[in-house]
């Protein structure tokens, strides 16, 4: 079901701690900072901004990590479009008002 605004808070804020948030992959993190306060939204944006900058680019590693998504999407029937749309969904109901006070807060 749909979390109360606080229980979403209480959820972000356990994600938000440096030993949590170091054991999420950077899907995780972008979807933890669609549901978190701006600030902390902010934080996690620049997180992933900062990972991204030190990365060296490497074509043969991002040639192997689409191929495997590819090949493991054609084993399951799933593709990386059911696994989006599954942790998108996930995200989703934590984001859900649970009364139109909630929402009116969350605009």
């Amino acid at each position: 079901g749909a979390r109360t605004e606080a229980e979403r808070d209480a959820l972000v804020a356990e994600y938000a701690r440096p030993w949590r948030l170091d054991g999420l992959n950077a899907l995780e993190v972008a979807l933890l900072a669609q549901i978190a306060p701006a600030d902390t939204a902010r934080a996690l944006h620049r997180r992933l901004a900062d990972q991204v900058d030190v990365r060296a680019p490497d074509g043969a590693l991002d040639d192997r990590a689409v191929d495997t998504v590819i090949a493991g999407g054609e084993a399951t029937g799933d593709g990386i479009g059911g696994v989006l749309a599954e942790a998108e969904d996930e995200f989703a109901a934590l984001s859900e008002p649970v009364c139109a006070a909630g929402a009116e807060a969350m605009d």
